[in-house]
């Protein structure tokens, strides 16, 4: 090996060691422009020959730096290219094998040929042995993001197999599976399947992240006060010694979030998602850094976005109770004048009947129909509605004055 050579490695190292220092001090965008001039670099075939296993640990990095920063897309992008690297690599190994099972050829000297083919070998052998499954479960996690969930299903059913009990892996199967599906139900097989993978999980060590994994399974088979269950049983093995409790109460406050919202108790779905904003902005365990954990930390946009939705949920909730009241006060009020006004002037008990039974099912469609009242008003009735805006001005500043 030349001087040159041992140098270039040398330093490839040396590279390699910063980015991963980088990484622990979360400066993601030091680490992707330092990769992409890596990458980009005319060195980069021959370090990738070498040092296959750290190129692609070091890509892993990259891409959870994008994913850090919010670019999925580009996370994507790195993994892909990386996962046709490893093809190439795999391609060029079994190329060498047959060359050196072809003894008729004598173009590539055969002692080269074993070497390269032993080389090759043992690293692709410690690539599947330590890295395998880590690398297929990124590729999966970032076609996730993505909302490729398609994708995102074939390549964790492709990790799955090199450590069949992985929790994170089975999460994200599942996860990427409700997804996938238009309206979030599996068929018997799918949900046999997910089933069996309970029972697995059930015999792992009991602690917050096989209980909150078990929650999450039992949510996508749309078993939701179960998966609540399991979540709190999570939440209740945490104690104050625990450097990662911080942490480990968002992920549960995530999904008790999302169990709250899917059975429209919108109150408290708000206020999980108040609590998990708030812990992500006061997050004080700076030093803690897991980004390829069992359970990721939910993203604060998505939360501020979900936040949204549900006080808007509440909002509207507010509004359909108000628009009901108002429409049953005026319907009471019409039969009553009607009762009245048919007393008065001896109208037969028929017609009464006959206008009476229009009036109910007029008003009781205008309420199941949710007819908006302050619309209806400003449209048909400007005049009355100008007078009622003024009222429930006069009201809401007279309230903020009491509160004062």
């Amino acid at each position: 090996m030349s001087s040159i050579q041992k140098t270039t490695e040398n330093a490839f190292l040396d590279f390699y060691d910063t980015v991963y220092g980088l990484y622990e001090s979360k400066k993601y965008l030091d680490i992707i422009n330092r990769y992409n001039k890596f990458k980009n670099s005319p060195n980069f075939s021959l370090i990738l020959f070498k040092y296959f296993v750290i190129v692609v640990n070091m890509t892993i990095l990259t891409s959870i730096s994008y994913c850090s920063i919010g670019d999925y897309s580009k996370a994507k992008e790195v993994m892909l290219f990386i996962n046709e690297k490893y093809y190439l690599y795999k391609k060029q190994y079994n190329f060498l094998i047959k060359e050196k099972r072809n003894k008729s050829l004598s173009v590539i000297d055969r002692n080269e040929i074993k070497q390269v083919t032993n080389f090759l070998n043992l690293t692709l052998r410690e690539f599947n042995k330590f890295l395998r499954y880590r690398f297929y479960n990124n590729i999966g996690y970032v076609h996730y993001k993505n909302k490729l969930y398609e994708d995102a299903l074939y390549f964790y059913k492709k990790a799955i197999p090199y450590d069949r009990e992985n929790l994170q892996l089975i999460v994200g199967k599942y996860q990427s599976l409700y997804y996938a599906k238009k309206e979030h139900c599996f068929n018997d097989k799918e949900r046999k399947e997910l089933l069996e993978d309970i029972e697995i999980i059930k015999k792992k060590n009991s602690g917050f992240d096989t209980y909150l994994a078990l929650g999450k399974l039992y949510y996508f088979n749309q078993e939701l006060d179960i998966a609540l269950n399991y979540i709190n049983i999570a939440i209740s093995t945490l104690n104050e010694e625990d450097e990662n409790k911080h942490n480990k109460e968002i992920y549960a406050y995530d999904w008790i979030s999302r169990i709250s919202y899917k059975q429209r108790y919108y109150s408290t779905a708000s206020i999980f998602y108040e609590k998990i904003i708030d812990s992500l902005v006061k997050d004080n365990n700076k030093t803690y850094i897991d980004h390829e954990g069992i359970h990721p930390k939910p993203e604060l946009h998505r939360m501020l976005k979900y936040l949204n939705e549900t006080k808007q949920h509440l909002i509207d909730a507010e509004i359909s109770n108000l628009n009901k009241s108002i429409w049953a006060g005026i319907l009471i009020t019409t039969i009553f004048g009607l009762v009245q006004c048919f007393y008065d002037n001896n109208i037969p008990n028929i017609n009464c009947l006959y206008i009476f039974c229009v009036v109910f099912i007029s008003g009781c469609i205008i309420i199941r129909c949710e007819m908006n009242f302050f619309k209806f008003l400003k449209e048909y009735f400007p005049s009355y509605y100008r007078l009622f805006r003024s009222i429930f001005n006069w009201f809401n500043v007279s309230l903020r004055n009491l509160m004062k």
